[in-house]
This record gives structure tokens, sequence and C-alpha cells, in this order.
């Protein structure tokens, strides 16, 4: 048995002792040097037990429970939390933009723009991905790497500003109505110089609303499936309400 506030330990006698009074026979085991943390923290176990009526044992028990509830508490919340908390200006978010904007980019190809080192470029983008941010498509030998879904109400959300805006919209049934048309053809159906068409065509690429691809210097749209039913049902609703 441990005394606390002597310090000292103390337990049964071995098995071949004999002790001539049939008493129950103890051997010092041993007595520590005096640790004044460990005494302190003795001495306020001792003190709180007292005070709310239980054994130090008990009380020491208590205080485990009350730790353990707290600290699964806090990594439930650590791990509740949006894992793609990351600064505006960081790097990561740098290299996410620069994703957004050239859909089907490759990490050397990033890595290139941004002038960082391929290691690097290769930590964030597994950051991103594990974010959901960011996905990996693997397209004629080579990782293309494309921003990751949105939910459903930002697509719909998404959707039903772009039917209401006329270029965004041009270019989207531009899109619907030629799968893999190249910008150069964007541009030549709808009229809509490079720079706003490229504009546009990163929102549709930041709402993961394209799939793209690259041949020699050209990269080619598709409106994704998903999208191209908002579409419908936003458009059949609207003309209901005209009706």
């Amino acid at each position: 048995m441990y005394y606390p506030l002597s310090g000292l330990t103390i337990s049964p006698a071995p098995v071949d002792f004999e002790d001539i009074d049939d008493g129950i026979p103890v051997v010092l085991v041993e007595n520590p040097t005096f640790d004044p943390m460990k005494s302190l923290q003795e001495y306020i176990i001792i003190t709180y037990s007292h005070a709310f009526g239980l054994p130090p044992v008990i009380f020491t028990e208590f205080l485990w429970v009350i730790f353990l509830f707290l600290t699964t508490g806090a990594l439930t919340g650590l791990l509740a939390r949006d894992p793609f908390s990351f600064k505006p200006n960081s790097r990561t978010m740098k290299l996410y933009n620069e994703i957004v904007e050239n859909p089907g980019i490759t990490a050397t190809e990033l890595a290139k723009i941004t002038e960082t080192s391929r290691g690097t470029t290769t930590h964030h983008i597994n950051k991103l991905e594990t974010a959901g941010k960011v996905r990996k498509v693997a397209r004629k030998g080579m990782t293309c790497l494309y921003a990751g879904a949105c939910s459903e109400d930002e697509s719909i959300e998404f959707m039903q500003r772009l039917i209401t805006r006329e270029k965004p919209h041009k270019i989207f049934t531009a899109i619907a109505e030629a799968p893999g048309i190249s910008q150069t053809e964007l541009i030549e159906k709808t009229s809509i110089s490079q720079s706003t068409l490229q504009w546009h065509l990163s929102q549709l690429a930041r709402y993961n609303a394209v799939d793209t691809y690259r041949e020699k210097n050209f990269i080619h749209y598709t409106i994704l499936p998903e999208y191209l039913k908002i579409y419908q049902s936003l458009t059949s609703t609207n003309e209901n309400n005209v009706e």
C-alpha cells in the first residue's frame, strides 16, 4: 500500500516469513526522495477528495474520466471542422487557384508556373486532394489536376446565376451543343473575347461543371452530365413559370 503524505510504500512480507505473533508481517519496500511536484499533486488530490467526500483512489479515477472526456471532445471538434481551412494567401491556396484557372494542368506544369519545387507542389496537391478540393484524372499517361466537386446546393446556385447572364449562358450552351469544343472554336461560335471567355471558363472549372482535356496546344471542354441535368431542370421550370 502506498501512503501519499509520507511517501512510503508498504507491501506484504515474503511467503516464507514466519511471525511469532501471528500478525500480518510487513516489509518496508520504498521510501523515495522528496518530489515537490508529486507531493503537490498528491496534496491537491487528497484535499479535493475530502472536499467531495470521496476516497483519493476514486477521486483520481474521476479526474481521469473527466480528462478523457475533454480530450475526446477536443479531438472530435478538430476532426469535424472544415479540413479546407487554408489561409487565402497561403502557398496551398495559390496552387489551388492555378488549378482552377488551368483545369487539366499537371503537377510538373504547376510547379513550373508557380516556381515551386516538385516535392513541395506534390505535398500541397495531396493536402488539396485530402480536403476534396482537387481531383486527379489520368489522361494519356499523365495525371491531370482539376478542381474538386461542389455540393449540390452550390452547383444549383451557380447554375441559377449562370442562366440569368448572357455571356456565361451562351458559353455553357455552346459547350453543351458541341461536346469537346476548343477555346478557339468557342470564340468563333460565341463572338466573346478570349480574355472574357477564359474567365468564364475558369468559373465553370471552379464549380466542376466542365470536363477538359488537352490535345497539343488546345484545351477541349465538355459539360458534365450532372450540370446538364441541373440546367435542364432549371430551364424547364422557368418555361413553365412563363406559361
